[in-house]
C-alpha cells in the first residue's frame, strides 16, 4: 500500500525515510524536519510520514562520505608521518560508532603491526567510551552485576560472565578456574590481584568442584552464560584486605573485608589450553584473555556493634 519511504509514527516519535531518522515529540514544530521534506497521511487510524527523495538522497550521500572519511582516515594509521597517523587516530575516535566494523577489519587484515594495534586500541577505546562489551579474538564477553540491598554489616553482590561467539568458526569456552575477580580502589589498585580463579556454578548451592568444564560447541553468534555466585563485601575500617581465599569458591555466599568506599568490578577471563584433556579431535577451546568493562560498587563501613 505505501512505498518503503514510510514509516508509521508510534509512542511520541516519528520515523521517516530509510529508518535510520528519529525524532522525538511527535507534533512539535521545533523538532520537525524542514518544511518540504516530509508529507503527513492519515490512514487507518494511524498517521504517516513520507520523506521526500531529496532528503533520502541526502542522507546517503552524508552516510557515503562518512564510510568513505572513515577508510581514508584508516589507511593513514599506516602513514610514513607520525603525525598523521597521529591526526587520524584521533579523527576516529571522535567519529566513534560508525567507525567500529571497519576498525575491527583493519585490526586483523592491516597493512602493518603498527596500523593493526592503533585499529585495536581506537576499536577497544569506543567501545568503552559507549559502555559496549569486550571483545577479544572474535570472542564477546559481557559482564553483568546485580548490587542486592546492604544490610548493616555488608553488601552482597552476584554477578555473571556471557561469552558470545563471533568468530567465524565453533570454539568451546573453557570453563573452570578462567576467571578471576577484578576489584580496583580509587588509585587503580587490584585488590583481587592474588585470588584464585574462579569457576561457573552448576547449581543452587554447589561448589567449585562441580561447576561445567567447558561450554558447548558455541557456533557463531552463539553464547554460553556463566554464572558466579553471590557474594557479600564488608567495609571494614583499616587497611586490611581479605580477598585471595573468599573469591575463590562459587555457588555460595562468602564474604571478603575492604575498605569502605567506592570501588570497580569487573571480570577477567584466561584460557591457554587449546584442547581439554580427553577432548574429541575437532572440539577446539578458545585461547586468549579477556578484561571485562568494570561496574561501579559502594561499601560502607559496617554498623558499630
Amino acid at each position: 500500500m505505501f512505498s518503503n519511504n514510510l514509516r508509521k509514527t508510534a509512542a511520541g516519535s516519528l520515523f521517516f525515510a530509510t529508518g535510520l531518522a528519529l525524532i522525538a515529540g511527535a507534533g512539535s514544530a521545533d523538532t520537525l524536519p524542514p518544511s518540504g521534506t516530509v508529507t503527513r497521511i492519515a490512514a487507518g487510524g494511524a498517521e504517516w510520514l513520507i520523506a521526500s527523495p531529496d532528503l533520502q538522497e541526502k542522507k546517503a550521500a552524508k552516510d557515503g562520505q562518512v564510510l568513505a572519511d572513515i577508510k581514508k582516515l584508516i589507511s593513514e594509521l599506516d602513514s610514513d608521518n607520525f603525525k598523521v597517523r597521529e591526526k587520524a587516530t584521533t579523527q576516529l575516535t571522535e567519529i566513534g560508532l560508525p567507525a567500529l566494523d571497519a576498525l575491527r577489519e583493519a585490526a586483523k587484515k592491516g597493512s602493518s603491526p603498527e596500523a593493526r594495534e592503533r585499529a585495536a586500541l581506537i576499536e577497544k577505546t569506543i567501545r568503552t567510551k559507549h559502555r559496549l562489551p569486550t571483545i577479544e579474538n572474535g570472542m564477546e564477553f559481557q559482564f553483568k552485576m546485580e548490587v542486592g540491598s546492604a544490610t548493616a554489616d555488608y553488601v552482597r553482590i552476584s554477578f555473571s560472565l556471557k561469552i558470545t561467539n563471533t568468530a567465524a568458526m565453533p570454539y568451546q569456552i573453557y570453563a573452570r578456574g578462567a576467571v578471576k575477580p577484578v576489584f580496583l580502589d580509587a588509585k587503580g589498585k587490584n585488590l583481587a590481584e592474588k585470588a584464585r580463579k574462579m569457576s561457573p556454578k552448576k547449581g543452587p548451592g554447589s561448589g567449585t568442584s562441580n561447576a561445567p568444564l567447558s561450554s558447548p560447541n558455541l557456533w557463531p553468534k552463539g553464547s554460553f552464560d556463566m554464572d558466579f555466585g553471590t557474594y557479600r563485601v564488608l567495609g571494614m575500617p583499616g587497611d586490611s584486605v581479605e580477598l585471595s581465599d573468599s573469591w575463590g569458591v562459587s555457588g555460595r555466599p562468602t564474604e571478603s573485608m575492604v575498605p569502605p568506599g567506592d570501588y570497580q568490578v569487573g571480570l577477567i577471563y584466561e584460557n591457554k589450553l587449546q584442547q581439554e584433556p580427553k577432548a574429541q579431535a575437532g572440539n577446539w577451546l578458545w585461547v586468549g584473555r579477556a578484561v571485562t568493562l568494570t561496574e561501579p560498587l559502594t561499601v560502607k563501613p559496617i554498623a558499630p556493634k
